[in-house]
């Protein structure tokens, strides 16, 4: 573990040292073989001015090592497919990186991410964000009471009921509905992966812990079941008449994305681990985000007062359901909420990789080949940085109003107003009432990375997690039986935390 400087001067907004490493080597106590299997250098940084040129840098847009690592150990692609990925260095952009000779076919970094940006970005992603909204309101409809007398129902664990409700419909908008038809416990058994993902990110061998590939195997035959079924009874009538989606594959981006990786010689098996880590994508950081966004809500009756109010004043006596989860970012609060749970729950170290030359960074340098690492921990919950209201609303504590402005008050925004770094605007902005920003909090906030290499999916994932949690405020009560959450540390390092234990509740239709 090393940090080099170009300069022997450490930058002034850097943090003590001692801590950091002291935190990571916890880290890399649990993870050593993920990094010595990666890469032989690992590098920490922290100070904000190398953040953000960090996300300037095109060169660190593609860290083709971790998606090399997480293919192989988390879902098990083949050597031969993996020396297709270790083959590109040519870049996700269109242009190919200079000095790259990889035919166009095989440039998979960048056809991929193509199709990602195209299905999860701008107009593409519309047809997906409708199939959402339409799959989640049947899946909940279960829950409404025909009853005359609304009464509670009772249930053992909150965020199984996310993982089997939202969750399970991300999946359909994505990969269509024969998936779960075909295989009625695949989001159980998802889920049992997600809690397994931590042995084989460590690369424990399967020897010594069978069980997580077990799961593994189950969910790739699941899969391999569902492409059999697909190719069966696909054809181009299939399609629905806005041209995405299909009752087979479910979507553009998984027909495109197989014929991409047909074409550069992935088998069966290979297929199966991509589509393990698309389906464990899609749930792993939302479910808990919406789930976390919810519980904070609910349990504080005055701040759900509010949230409702706002969603009044915005939209009337409008179904929530029926409104464009777009319209939703005209509602600050729950905005805020949204982002002050990923600040508070995103536990991610952030990886980036040169390719082809060593990146300069200001006063520090990243080597060709190496990993630059990032501790969203530490950066969410720099005291420096976040602004605590002189300390009210300390960094490791929720505030809902955090990332919220008010343009008649000075001290208010994320942003600790000693840095003079805080964006402010005249009256005119949202009427003179406070509005939602994350405007300046690119080296602080960076729930879903940053630059180049962001994550493509983050759009889809706020809009349905903001949809999600105003529909339920709109149409549920809920109570969540506990005051307080225990998290896993397990999971580290790994995404949004998740409870160590189930979390019982209860739910009845809002009167």
């Amino acid at each position: 573990m090393y940090l080099i400087p170009q300069s022997t001067q450490l930058p002034p907004a850097y943090p003590s040292i001692i801590p950091v490493l002291g935190h990571l080597i916890s880290f890399i106590w649990d993870n050593e073989g993920f990094f010595r299997r990666v890469t032989h250098d690992v590098y920490l940084f922290q100070d904000r001015d190398t953040i953000k040129n960090m996300w300037k840098m095109p060169t660190l847009s593609s860290p083709m090592s971790i998606q090399i690592y997480c293919l192989k150990y988390l879902f098990g692609l083949s050597e031969q497919a993996l020396a297709i990925y270790r083959g590109d260095r040519s870049g996700p952009h269109t242009k190919p990186y200079p000095g790259s000779n990889v035919k166009q076919a095989n440039r998979v970094d960048y056809r991929t991410h193509r199709e990602f940006l195209r299905a999860l970005t701008g107009p593409g992603l519309a047809p997906t964000l409708q199939r959402y909204m339409a799959t989640f309101t049947a899946r909940i409809d279960r829950l409404h009471s025909s009853d005359t007398e609304i009464s509670w129902r009772s249930m053992d664990d909150f965020q199984s009921f996310f993982h089997k409700t939202m969750g399970a419909a991300l999946i359909e908008a994505l990969l269509g509905p024969s998936l779960l038809r075909l295989n009625p416990t695949f989001v159980e058994d998802l889920i049992e992966f997600d809690n397994n993902v931590p042995w084989l990110a460590r690369g424990i061998p399967s020897f010594i812990m069978p069980k997580p590939y077990s799961i593994r195997n189950r969910l790739r035959e699941q899969l391999k079941t569902w492409h059999m079924y697909a190719r069966q009874h696909f054809s181009e009538s299939s399609i629905s008449d806005e041209g995405d989606g299909d009752p087979f594959w479910g979507s553009e981006l998984v027909r495109n994305r197989h014929a991409i990786l047909n074409e550069v010689g992935h088998s069966d098996d290979d297929l199966a681990a991509t589509d393990l880590g698309l389906a464990f994508g899609l749930m792993t950081n939302t479910n808990p985000t919406a789930m976390m966004t919810i519980w904070h809500i609910f349990k504080d009756p005055y701040l759900l007062r509010r949230v409702r109010g706002d969603l009044q004043e915005c939209f009337g006596s409008e179904p929530i359901r029926s409104v464009d989860p777009k319209r939703l970012l005209k509602v600050p609060l729950l905005l805020s909420v949204y982002a002050e749970v990923l600040r508070l729950y995103v536990k991610i170290y952030v990886m980036v990789s040169p390719q082809h030359e060593d990146a300069l960074l200001g006063r520090w340098r990243l080597p060709k080949d190496s990993i630059g690492l990032l501790n969203s921990c530490l950066s969410h919950k720099d005291p420096e940085f976040w602004n605590t209201k002189d300390g009210i609303h300390p960094v490791d504590s929720f505030w809902a109003e955090r990332f919220l402005i008010d343009p008649s008050d000075p001290r208010s925004g994320p942003i600790n107003p000693t840095l003079g770094q805080g964006p402010r605007a005249s009256e005119r902005v949202n009427d003179g009432k406070p509005y939602y920003s994350v405007d300046g909090l690119e080296s602080s906030w960076f729930p879903y990375g940053g630059g180049y290499s962001i994550c493509p999916g983050r759009h889809l994932a706020k809009l349905a997690i903001v949809y999600t949690c105003a529909v339920f405020i709109s149409e549920f009560e809920i109570e969540v039986l506990t005051d307080t959450i225990e998290f896993d540390s397990w999971r580290f390092g790994l995404g949004m935390q998740v409870p160590k234990n189930p979390l019982p509740f209860r739910i009845r239709t809002r009167a």
